[in-house]
């Protein structure tokens, strides 16, 4: 593969327990959903396990497992055609960068491009199943990893369903799907799993935060990524912070890169800044309100310290089986400060005086839109303006519409004379009022 990401060089030795799991799914050619907070590391976690050499020699006894990642953040619609068109594309260049022959690469390239032309769903979906059942013949197994698969949600159909499984029925069940989301996929799609039962064929297994001795493995490598050098004290307690959440981390190292600060810097200071970072606030957001009404009075009990693990046995499931919520000294408690400092302050930072002032992100996304006025700025514009720090591993749909809400209310209660317009599935447009 080219362009190796970062993670191609963690040890083997990175998130044994959830790699163990995982190729064991994959051996016994069972489909599995990997549910974790957003943003906790799942994609993280799939670039180790894909990417580094040493997962295959480790966790596999033969060589000829196949993998090929689909990530669904390059949807620009959450279309049922454009999913299966991404999904062939991706698995064509598998078979390009993998070392199958000229002739077999050339029959793919064919399919693919008829299904281009054609712009045929049965056509494409046809060419994907042929391509699927040359792989298995060559004596190759075959795991399509559908990453963020959450992002179909709208679009799921029946037909979805079955046409995924009939693709792993034609292979005589040797294709292996991975999704991955933030929330179980019955419950995502509960209604087209109660009217389809056969759309049922794959198991659950939940990402939680990372031990420390993983966090440190990526605390390492983001020090090399970015030059720096921060002293062990100060690794230790940003580690300790994100409880283990990558985006947490990995947030933290780009604060400290962007402000300069070194192992020599003041350490409750370069917290303070770090705690005080509205990406922090930003992503504490999203994990908060990603749940439902019931798990947040859950987790507002538990930082009040009004549940106790040995008299409670009704905490939501989902916040114990993704680690958002754990049990220490027969205590619950959320798996970060960060999240919990944010739960405490919700009211705090609602106050009417700071709705009237755009934050950093609030103020670069204003800019961009208004230089661009009158024309549409798509998310990935956005990110490239907004988020530069995020330009390789992405930012989530759900922050850029958040950071767009924010500015539109914020423009409206100061009688602001713009607005910001929304072009479905193409991106944002500022424009005058009237």
């Amino acid at each position: 593969m080219h362009n190796l990401p970062i993670e191609a060089d963690y040890p083997a030795s990175f998130r044994r327990r959830d790699a163990e799991e995982l190729a064991a799914f994959i051996k016994q050619a069972s489909s599995v959903e990997l549910v974790g907070m957003k943003r906790v590391g799942i994609s993280n976690f799939l670039r180790f396990f894909i990417y580094n050499p040493l997962v295959k020699k480790r966790y596999f006894a033969t060589s000829n497992t196949f993998f090929i990642p689909v990530d669904l953040n390059e949807l620009i619609e959450s279309e049922v055609y454009p999913f299966w068109l991404l999904t062939f594309k991706r698995v064509l260049d598998a078979v390009e960068h993998d070392g199958f022959d000229e002739k077999f690469r050339d029959t793919v390239n064919a399919r693919f491009n008829r299904a281009i032309q054609t712009r045929d769903h049965f056509l494409t979906i046809d060419g994907l199943r042929k391509t699927l059942i040359d792989i298995v013949e060559f004596g190759y197994k075959p795991v399509l990893f559908l990453i963020r698969f959450g992002r179909m949600k709208d679009a799921i159909t029946p037909d979805l369903y079955l046409n995924l499984q009939g693709l792993r029925d034609a292979t005589h069940k040797k294709l292996v799907y991975v999704f991955t989301g933030f929330r179980e996929l019955a419950q995502l799609h509960r209604k087209v799993v109660e009217e389809n039962t056969t759309s049922v064929f794959y198991r659950t297994m939940y990402i939680r935060p990372l031990e420390e001795t993983d966090s440190d493995i990526i605390a390492q490598s983001l020090e090399k990524r970015y030059g720096l050098k921060i002293g062990s004290d100060m690794k230790k307690k940003l580690i300790e912070l994100s409880g283990g959440h990558v985006q947490y981390l990995n947030i933290c190292l780009i604060a400290l890169h962007e402000y300069h600060i070194t192992s020599s810097s003041a350490k409750s200071s370069s917290l303070s800044v770090i705690e005080h970072d509205e990406r922090i606030a930003l992503q504490s957001d999203e994990l908060f309100s990603r749940l439902t009404d019931s798990e947040q009075k859950t987790l507002l009990s538990v930082i009040r310290g009004e549940l106790l693990t040995s008299k409670n046995n009704d905490l939501p499931s989902y916040l114990l089986k993704t680690g958002m919520v754990k049990a220490v000294n027969r205590k619950y408690t959320v798996f970060s400060q960060f999240l919990r400092d944010h739960i405490l302050n919700i009211d705090h930072t609602r106050s009417e005086n700071k709705e009237l002032y755009f934050t950093n992100k609030e103020h670069a996304l204003f800019s961009m839109l208004k230089k661009n006025m009158g024309n549409i700025c798509d998310r990935d514009a956005i990110i490239y303006n907004v988020w530069p720090e995020y330009s390789e591993s992405g930012i989530s749909d759900w922050a850029i519409d958040r950071l767009v809400a924010r500015v539109r209310k914020k423009l409206k209660r100061m009688n602001s004379e713009f607005s910001i317009k929304t072009i479905r599935t193409r991106g944002f447009m500022l424009i005058e009022k009237g």
